[in-house]
């Protein structure tokens, strides 16, 4: 399939940290670790993403990643942000399943 780009103009949104820096977002995503195991956190909790203030260096969470695009009123995730999350929920259900499919 061919594709076609074109130059258009949008917003680049940033999420600024108390400090004035801006908070990226990091590849690293809680549900590669164990803790995401348990079938409660699993169904419960909802997806985040770590971000670091690129002035102070101070780490949180979000529930957003930044920054984002905004073009006609609507807001895109960048591309490395969404593979990213979608590679670690991948992984995530992978060992979810094989974990429940021994107890058989």
């Amino acid at each position: 399939m061919e594709t076609k780009s074109k130059t258009v103009e949008v917003e680049f949104i940033e999420q600024l940290c108390e400090c004035g820096g801006v908070l990226r977002t990091l590849d690293r995503h809680a549900e590669r670790t164990d803790k995401w195991m348990e079938e409660q956190i699993i169904h419960t909790h909802p997806t985040t993403w770590d971000v670091k203030c690129s002035k102070c260096g101070q780490e949180s969470s979000t529930s957003f990643p930044w920054p984002v695009i905004k073009y006609k009123g609507k807001r895109f995730l960048l591309e490395e942000h969404v593979k990213g999350k979608v590679s670690a929920l991948t992984a995530l259900l992978r060992r979810y399943s094989e974990k429940h499919s021994k107890r058989g």
